[in-house]
């Protein structure tokens, strides 16, 4: 058969295909969704959407996740925050800050470790490392968990920690559990090429990591996705070891020791003069809340204070938390996927 005739149905299906997808970027381009429900084009190094799209990014397989990835669907929105059911989690160090309103609310805790610095050096594959398995089990569960911090750099008090620390984990995790891709927006730009990038050069022993807390999803899945919120307000108080120290202390030592006065000796020789001179005023004795701390170092903290505050919905978590200055960093969805699904305004960055 001539070369011609062969080639010929070829030139035939792309001009088919051309045509189709003439129509379908003119619909999209119509479309109420085109600013934030609908799928974006992805590259085959699975990077993301363009920045309205709700696909955001996050296709191909790789060592990390495996597969085709789903993209969330537009229109979901979060359950209400309950700080009854959810899972508390105090990030070290300027987190503590918030222990004496956790305490007041009577509300448990635990402890974790997501550094800002880590973001900063895009040393993402250690952060993931470094997650607690207490927080990767209530994500896998299905409950939600909010991380507090406590930030001075931004004019809200953002942390980075949370704004880019919490939505790296978040699009691991989506990725990992889910098979599903996840909106990226970082103060307005779409980053999930960036976060696929570092995703696909993890060892895999990280992904095998995140791997293994998938056994525990719900038989239903997570019709929510990865529920795992910041919460936040501004600090005068970055860097003050001894703040963070006494306030730790204050709420977390184990009765025994509350009324013990730190002996000078007791402070380790090779410290830094900067370290020895925070924990100087300690060596004086208890402070004014020492004593009440019911800390055993293991799971959820139980909160030793009164509890709520009569007439307060814990049910409302967000409001409750805005009555203490703390605000929640509620993110996963694009800005036009909230306006879309009729929730609230994303925070401004």
């Amino acid at each position: 058969m001539p070369r011609a005739a062969l080639q010929q149905p070829s030139r035939r299906g792309a001009l088919c295909r051309s045509a189709l997808g003439s129509r379908s970027t003119t619909a999209a381009a119509g479309s109420p969704s085109a600013g934030g429900g609908g799928r974006g084009k992805s590259t085959s190094g699975g990077g993301g959407s363009t920045s309205g799209s709700g696909s955001g990014g996050g296709g191909g397989g790789s060592s990390g996740g495996g597969g085709a990835l789903t993209p969330v669907p537009a229109q979901r929105l979060d359950l209400p925050i309950d700080l009854r059911t959810a899972r508390h989690f105090v990030n070290l160090t300027n987190g503590i800050e918030a222990l004496p309103v956790l305490h007041q609310l009577g509300l448990p805790y635990s402890f974790v470790r997501i550094q800002s610095t880590a973001c900063e050096q895009q040393n993402l594959e250690a952060l993931v490392s470094e997650l607690d398995a207490n927080l990767l089990v209530s994500l896998a569960l299905g409950h939600c968990c909010l991380v507090y911090d406590c930030g001075s750099r931004a004019r809200e008090g953002t942390p980075r920690a949370l704004w880019y620390g919490l939505e790296f984990v978040r699009y691991c995790l989506s990725r990992s559990w889910l098979k599903q891709s996840v909106p990226v927006q970082l103060r307005g730009h779409n980053a999930a090429r960036e976060f696929e990038g570092h995703v696909r050069k993890f060892k895999q022993s990280t992904s095998r990591r995140l791997a293994y807390y998938a056994r525990y999803l719900p038989p239903g899945g997570l019709p929510y996705g990865v529920r795992l919120h910041g919460v936040f307000r501004p600090t005068g108080r970055d860097e003050d070891t001894a703040f963070f120290v006494r306030t730790l202390h204050d709420h977390q030592l184990p009765y025994e020791l509350s009324y013990t006065p730190l002996e000078p000796s007791l402070v380790p020789s090779l410290v830094g003069p900067s370290l020895r001179e925070a924990l100087a005023p300690l060596a004086a004795g208890p402070g004014p809340g020492r004593g009440h701390g019911r800390g055993d170092g293991q799971g959820q903290v139980p909160g030793p204070g009164p509890g709520a505050p009569p007439g307060l919905d814990l049910s409302q978590g967000e409001a409750v938390l805005r009555e203490h200055g703390f605000r929640v960093f509620r993110r996963g969805l694009t800005n036009a996927e909230f306006a879309a699904a009729g929730g609230p305004p994303p925070l401004a960055e």
